[in-house]
């Protein structure tokens, strides 16, 4: 990071001072749609590009993980799933297709799908480059036209704990509709405590950051709606040459109890087959990712 003196970022009376309404604190929401600020913007090319190299660093644990542990849980997958040339399998939120190519060569068909175009560009490249027939789509699960078309489908990283909690239902009506008959989703969840080795508050000035390539304050915090588990990061955006010009994202991280995914999941048609430690899963004991843990249930009715 360059010094005070060269970083225009860097002001003797910051902007984010004059701001009022920096100064309502705490703020309470009885809704999550009352939070304020924009969903993450997928779209962008700066943003979609920034997540990327998290999603390609196995050295990072914020968009990725270590190479083994992905061999790992997806051949763990294709063990349960059984006879990978009758399956076809969609990735829900495949990113730049680290699963996908696992799977495809175990001898499954495979469609990914993800929000994020520069993870798309770069899968299908990938897919190429290796000789892997595999369909990826620049695309979510709430508007993927697919009806009764998958054997199997999977959702990790919990994909469910980051979504407004009714976009998190509709994501499940969603996969339920993807499936076959009989199809089976695997879903990989965090457990609720997983929440409190997050840090509340981060304010920094920054070079770049996902949202911006230009110097900027960068303010997070985590909000919480009255009564609920249902909490967002807030991220504002100061660029101190654009002072009116505030960017505001949101990032949800909903908990689910045991009982609380269950429900959902048989309220939408599913049949739960068995709860997993992610340890388990990928036989590590010690591994660091014992956060999360895994739900696999079956498309028991339409």
């Amino acid at each position: 990071m360059s010094s005070p003196s060269s970083n225009p970022a860097y002001r003797s009376e910051p902007v984010v001072w004059r701001r009022e309404e920096f100064w309502r604190r705490p703020m309470e929401f009885a809704h999550p749609d009352d939070i304020p600020g924009q969903d993450l913007p997928w779209s962008d090319d700066w943003f979609s590009n920034q997540t990327l190299k998290d999603m390609l660093d196995a050295e990072s644990d914020i968009g990725t993980r270590p190479r083994d542990c992905i061999e790992k849980e997806s051949r763990w997958l294709v063990s349960i799933l059984g006879e990978p040339q009758k399956q076809h399998l969609l990735d829900v939120g495949c990113g730049p297709g680290l699963y996908a190519e696992i799977f495809s060569r175990a001898g499954m068909k495979v469609t990914g799908i993800d929000p994020s175009p520069a993870a798309i560009d770069y899968a299908r490249a990938s897919a190429a480059k290796a000789g892997l027939d595999i369909i990826y789509a620049c695309d979510s699960i709430f508007t993927l036209n697919a009806d009764n078309i998958y054997t199997a489908a999977f959702a990790n990283y919990g994909f469910i704990n980051n979504l407004h909690p009714d976009l998190g239902q509709d994501s499940i009506k969603a996969i339920h509709r993807a499936l076959a008959p009989d199809g089976v989703a695997v879903f990989e969840l965090l457990h609720p405590a997983t929440l409190e080795q997050f840090a509340p508050l981060l304010w920094e000035t920054v070079d770049t950051s996902y949202f911006s390539p230009r110097p900027h304050l960068y303010l997070q915090e985590l909000v919480t709606v009255d009564g609920t588990s249902c909490h967002a990061f807030l991220t504002y955006i100061f660029d101190p040459d654009r002072p009116d010009n505030i960017g505001v994202y949101r990032y949800f991280f909903v908990e689910y109890t045991d009982s609380e995914f269950k429900e959902l999941l048989h309220a939408y048609g599913f049949e739960i087959l068995h709860r997993h430690d992610y340890r388990d899963v990928i036989t590590d004991p010690d591994d660091i990712h014992s956060t999360y843990y895994v739900v696999r249930a079956r498309k028991s009715g339409d």
